[in-house]
Formats: C-alpha cells, structure tokens, sequence
C-alpha cells in the first residue's frame, strides 16, 4: 500500500474503540479479494435503521401518539406551567397535556418546534448528503473504505420489500455529491466503486439516488464530536449525531430530566385510544427513479 495508506490505516484504527483484525488475502471475502490496500474485520454490530424503530416502537407503543400532519401539536405558557395541545389526525379534537419538560428529538423538525417555542431557530445546523442506492444481485456487504483522511465510501446492506438486495453508499461519495444530478451522482458512484472494488460488477445493477439530512445541533457546519442536548429552560432539544450515539443522548436525557423522569404507568383515556404512528417506508421501498449505469451515461433511465 501507499504511504498515504499506511498512515490512514494507522489513523483508523486509533479512532475504533474495536480492534480490527487484519484478513491475509485468501482469508477475504470475494467482494474484497482484489480491494487494494489493507482490508480488515471489525466485529461489531451492524443494525438495521427499520428494524430497530420496530423493535423501539413495539415496546413504547402506548407512549407513540400520531398528530396531524403540519399543525399537529401547539404549545402555549410558560412561567405559569407548559401546555402542550395535540390535534388528532382523525377529527382535529385537541387533546392538552401539561409536561413539566418538554424535550425535543425532531431531527430537521426541530428547527421549526423550537420557533413554535419562541426559542432561537439557529441552535441547529444541516449537512445534505446525496445517499446512492444500487439495487441487483450484490454480495451481503457492511463497511468503509478510508482513503486519506476522509471515508471515501460506506456501504451497507439490507433487503426492499422485494427481497431484493440492495446497498446504500455513502462517505465522503455522498457528501460531495449535493450538487449534482441523480444521473451524474450514479456514475461518480459506480467509478468510485469500481476503484476500491475492482472485483465488483455492476452490469445489471439498479441505481437511485435520495437527499438525506443530517441534523445536528450548530457547530459552525463542523462535524460534532458528540451528540448534543441544549437545554433552554424548561425545554430540552436532542440531536444524536449518528445512530451510534443515541444510546448516550438517551442517557444524557434521562440525567437531565432526573426526578421528572416519566417511567410511570399512564392512565389517561384518551391517549389509551388515540391512534399510534406506522414506522415509515424506507426510501428504497418508496417511488425513486432506478437507472442502470447504462441509462445514467445516456441520461435515459
């Protein structure tokens, strides 16, 4: 390998709190027999983002209320106590709930709760990602690909409805792509690819590209080391930073809400019978324009 190489790897592995072992080369997998440079095994966990809102929202479902899209939720008082009003999705009939803490975990939807508040809209900062999905007959495949200082690509695997395999990219791929077209991010993608997996073929493979946002609380549009909880009296707002760290941000807000915690039984009605939100459809397994490699170069998909 490059000494540039050397020196990321030496940098990688410094950065992972998991000791990675080095694989010889007939001990890789065949999608990264040829992969130049050092290729290594972490074992770690790889979660699946749709399967552990299932499993979230399956043990909390009686604490999961859905509103009305838009206008669902109002907030009114402060000094005299917290009033926060729900509007039911099926006939607009409010429902009014008194918190002692309000805490707010929205992602992007933040910015506009924390207006609703009356509190400053530029705690928050986003950084766009320009995500590619490739489609086909793929090998089962969860890593990074770090070149440099910079995670050139990411790749994890998971299933569509279909059963049919599909690989989200992201890395460094996806956050210089925001300002191009689906067509031209496919083919950066696809060169990008065939580089650090030169065994890969994309002959028949499926592209889609989607926009995600990373919501973050502000950093001057720096990267944050940590997920964050700002805490502006009695209203707490959360961003995770990455799913890695949302068990630590759970922490930090139950530290914060200390006594006010709400682990007791909820009696009430009205929320016993007020309907619970679906956990929603993953982008691979919603309406995306799917292109081969083919119609991306030609810009007929």
């Amino acid at each position: 390998t490059s000494v540039r190489s050397r020196i990321a790897w030496i940098g990688a592995r410094l950065a992972l709190r998991v000791t990675p072992t080095v694989l010889d080369q007939p001990d890789r997998p065949p999608p990264l027999r040829d992969c130049p440079g050092t290729v290594a095994r972490l074992n770690e966990q790889v979660i699946d983002p749709a399967s552990l809102l299932e499993t979230l929202a399956a043990a909390h479902q009686r604490r999961l209320l859905r509103i009305a899209a838009g206008s669902g939720v109002e907030f009114d008082g402060h000094d005299g106590g917290r009033l926060v009003r729900l509007i039911d999705p099926r006939d607009g009939e409010p429902m009014d709930l008194a918190p002692s803490t309000v805490v707010l975990c929205a992602g992007a939807g933040n910015e506009e709760l924390r207006s609703a508040l009356g509190l400053a809209a530029d705690a928050q900062q986003v950084r766009p990602l320009h995500m590619t999905l490739l489609r086909g007959d793929l090998p089962a495949l969860n890593g990074h690909c770090v070149d440099g200082a910079a995670t050139r690509v990411t790749i994890t695997t998971t299933a569509d409805a279909a059963g049919r395999t599909i690989w989200q990219v992201g890395g460094a791929a996806a956050e210089d792509g925001i300002d191009r077209t689906s067509e031209d991010q496919a083919r950066h993608v696809a060169a990008e690819l065939a580089a650090v997996l030169p065994a890969l073929d994309l002959r028949g493979i499926e592209f889609a590209t989607h926009l995600a946002l990373r919501s973050e609380g502000a950093e001057g549009g720096r990267r944050p080391a940590h997920c964050q909880v700002l805490r502006d009296g009695d209203v707490l707002t959360c961003w995770p930073t990455k799913l890695a760290l949302a068990p630590l941000l759970a922490d930090e807000v139950v530290s914060a809400l200390g006594a006010s915690s709400c682990d007791g039984p909820i009696e009430s009605a009205a929320l016993a019978t007020w309907p619970r939100p679906a956990i929603a459809t993953p982008p691979w397994d919603t309406d995306l324009a799917w292109m081969t490699l083919d119609e991306a170069c030609s810009g007929t998909p």
